[in-house]
């Protein structure tokens, strides 16, 4: 299945239709699980990126980032900024919507069930 497929790409992924005992979800640790991450440390000489801009993210470290076993990431601190974004051709998530799939373009709401947090 597609979902199958992703879980592969993106260590540390959880997902479920659901059943009777756990509701629809998907989750995944967001080092593993964003297309783009920088974390800006706090000084008068670098400011975070610009909100709507490329975050300056080498493929290099991209790589390194996603490929890395989500216990072995560096953990979330306070005090850094962290930007981060998804790129996904697959999932417009704006209208909540999967895209540019065989299967259509059916809603979120569908797949997971309406009211669900993001």
């Amino acid at each position: 299945t597609a979902m199958n497929f992703v879980q592969h790409r993106t260590p540390g992924l959880q997902w479920s239709l659901g059943d009777k005992h756990k509701k629809p979800h998907c989750a995944f640790p967001l080092a593993t699980g964003v297309d783009a991450l920088v974390m800006t440390v706090p000084s008068s000489e670098t400011n975070p990126p610009m909100l709507g801009g490329q975050l300056p993210e080498t493929d290099a470290e991209r790589i390194k980032r996603r490929a890395t076993k989500p216990e072995l990431l560096a953990q979330f601190l306070p005090g850094p900024t962290y930007s981060f974004a998804f790129y996904s051709s697959f999932l417009d998530l704006c209208s909540w919507r999967v895209s540019g799939m065989p299967i259509g373009s059916p809603s979120l709401n569908s797949l997971f069930g309406p009211g669900q947090p993001v």
